[in-house]
């Protein structure tokens, strides 16, 4: 057994290796197109970039930056920090010219390589056009002169009592600073805003949090239970309950109103000087005008996409601490690989032959991994391109944070899945060349429709013609005579139109396209075992895919993606005849399809009864009429995870008994 899965690893070796290093290579290749004649790194590491040297000596690595820009006649200078290309301005002037003369979302203020997933999307720094402004209008009153009047006292009593401390701590003798001024920050920002209302036990918390912040803020963004960078965004998470988050207060309405001296929001009027969009900072040292820039894209792209958490929202403690959607995707990856290791340890008896080790589990795992690495390049190289996804007005309103978001994935993912496939049956399968024939056309019909949605900056392909791809001949072993060619043809249609149909929340029909290639990969095994490894493959694609997919998306697959996985599908029922686990399997497709034409249907036929017409439901698909009904996007995915679960146990064991 060993000897054969060093034998498979090393065949697969073959064509793993020179993928990686095309992978490097266009990594390496778009930095530098990037970074053109800008003073820089010449090459960077791959994947991390120099993440590793900032964590080692953040105040070498920013020093080393700040001198490159010295070079630089536009005092600028450029890194890659873990698949993201930055731009370091150290003139105040040209930052503040940066953020007057440029579009505002054409770069993304970084301030911290990895403070946006440490400090959140709801930060003031990280807010653009009227979000931002509304947020800075609300803060505005707590700086006013007659505000300030306040503070100043308060200020210089705490500033006083400190020095007097730190007088008596040294005795005469130098003492190590740096601990003792951030505790009169701390002190000085706690009684200033909050003052009697927090406690002594809770400034204690505040501090014992503020420490461990500051540790993970160091520490790679290792983003999983045990490691610094998770406890550090636990710890800003828990600000925001005590009614207070790093480098942004916010005051309670009832604290407000204790406070005196601050003016009311009611009788403040609005101010150009407020409400402008501008970056400050101090003009005493040259190095406060250092700032950190992503660049972005030449489109909107709202940076604002959850509202503030008050204290009295629906979502747990736990919600709070936990980003959306990756537990879901733990739960269903595990799901799939111990389904995929039982049915592995079975194989033997289900198809009378002895198969190769992990006969499933390896092309699912290698797909996964594959498709999760070249995301970290691609995605980078659709937003360069500007491959950005149409929202569609009349969709829900929630749904207009997610424009500006890559799209086309599919061109990525689903190629890596069907080579690898082929890879792993030895390219030697006529029932999977057939698959990948069907898949790779419906992908090319995807593609076009993406192509001129961009372009004419609407969805351009008709349904119908979607449906016009040439389906493959009958390769399974089960002839259904005359009822064959139209089982289908209605299955090409169904099933693409569905996953399409499906493909309207982050990470929904990836994760449901995986649990249905599962099944059909269960259902097919008995007779045609090379199918099985195809179907094992794309699953394995998808999930990687759901790397970069799940909530909040970071890429969308796009129609070359939802119909090249719907052909896929239809193609393994069609190759075998199995076509009831085929739609038993993908019973959210097809629940996500019947919603459209039952909504179209009934709203024609009150239109031609009554005059006018009604709806069935709020929005369709189905899937929309949840979120309007209030249930959270993560939600729904995680039902339709269940559910695509279920109807996967269900229809490999259809298969099973049938074959």
């Amino acid at each position: 057994m060993d000897s054969s899965i060093w034998a498979t690893l090393s065949s697969l070796s073959s064509y793993l290796i020179p993928l990686l290093f095309l992978l490097i290579l266009l990594e390496q290749v778009s930095y530098l197109k990037k970074k053109s004649t800008v003073p820089g790194p010449s090459l960077v590491f791959p994947f991390l970039g120099n993440a590793i040297s900032l964590v080692q000596n953040p105040t070498r690595f920013w020093e080393t930056q700040s001198d490159l820009a010295r070079t630089s006649p536009l005092g600028v200078s450029a890194n890659y920090i873990t698949g993201k290309f930055v731009v370091f301005v150290r003139s105040t002037d040209l930052s503040r010219k940066v953020f007057a003369n440029v579009r505002p979302d054409a770069f993304q203020l970084i301030a911290h390589p990895f403070g946006k997933k440490l400090f959140g999307d709801h930060n003031l720094i990280y807010m653009f056009g009227q979000d931002h402004k509304d947020l800075r209008r609300l803060l505005a009153p707590n700086f006013t002169p007659r505000a300030l009047s306040i503070y100043v006292p308060i200020q210089q009593r705490i500033v006083v009592e400190h020095l007097a401390r730190w007088l008596r701590l040294s005795n005469g003798t130098p003492i190590a600073l740096r601990w003792l001024c951030r505790d009169l920050n701390l002190d000085t920002s706690q009684t200033v805003f909050v003052g009697q209302y927090l406690s002594g036990k809770s400034k204690e918390r505040f501090n014992f949090d503020y420490n461990l912040f500051n540790v993970g803020l160091m520490k790679l963004p290792i983003d999983l239970p045990g490691f610094a960078f998770r406890e550090a965004r636990y710890r800003n998470q828990a600000f925001g309950n005590m009614g207070l988050d790093v480098g942004l207060f916010k005051l309670e309405p009832w604290m407000r109103s204790k406070l005196t001296g601050f003016s009311s929001l009611d009788d403040w009027q609005d101010d150009d000087d407020i409400l402008e969009y501008r970056h400050s900072s101090s003009e005493v040292e040259e190095s406060d005008g250092d700032d950190l820039l992503n660049p972005v894209s030449d489109i909107d792209l709202p940076m604002f996409r959850e509202p503030f958490l008050e204290t009295n929202d629906a979502l747990t403690g736990a919600a709070h601490r936990v980003k959306h959607g990756v537990i879901t995707n733990i739960g269903l990856m595990t799901f799939l690989t111990i389904l995929l290791l039982l049915v592995d340890c079975s194989a033997w008896r289900i198809v009378r032959l002895p198969l190769e080790p992990f006969y499933l589990m390896r092309p699912f795992c290698i797909s996964a991994i594959v498709v999760s690495c070249a995301g970290y390049v691609c995605i980078p190289l659709l937003q360069s391109l500007k491959i950005y996804s149409i929202i569609r007005r009349e969709g829900p309103a929630r749904h207009s944070s997610k424009k500006g978001t890559p799209t086309m994935g599919g061109l990525f993912f689903v190629p890596i899945g069907i080579i690898v496939a082929e890879v792993s049956v030895g390219f030697s399968s006529i029932e999977v060349r057939g698959a990948a024939v069907a898949t790779l056309a419906f992908a090319a019909i995807g593609l076009l429709d993406d192509v001129l949605s961009i372009i004419k900056n609407h969805n351009y392909v008709r349904p119908e013609r979607k449906m016009l791809v040439p389906l493959p001949a009958p390769l399974g072993l089960v002839c259904l005579g005359k009822c064959y060619l139209l089982l289908t043809s209605f299955c090409f249609v169904s099933m693409t139109n569905g996953i399409n149909l499906t493909d309207g929340l982050d990470g929904l029909a990836g994760g449901t396209a995986a649990l249905a290639f599962i099944g059909m990969s269960i259902a097919v095994l008995p007779i045609c075992s090379d199918l099985s490894v195809f179907g094992a493959s794309m699953a394995g694609a998808c999930i990687g895919f759901l790397s970069h997919n799940r909530y909040k998306a970071s890429v969308f697959m796009g129609d070359v993606g939802s119909l090249a996985l719907g052909g896929a599908l239809a193609a393994m029922a069609s190759c075998t005849g199995m076509f009831l686990p085929l739609f038993i399997s993908s019973g959210i497709f097809v629940l996500e399809a019947v919603s459209v034409i039952m909504q179209v249907s009934f709203f024609k036929t009150t239109k031609r009864l009554q005059g006018r017409g009604r709806r069935l439901f709020r929005m369709a698909p189905f899937h929309h009429h949840l979120e309007l009904c209030g249930i959270k996007e993560p939600t729904i995915v995680a039902a339709a995870y269940v559910i695509s679960s279920l109807s996967a146990l269900l229809a490999g064991y259809v298969g099973l008994i049938s074959a």
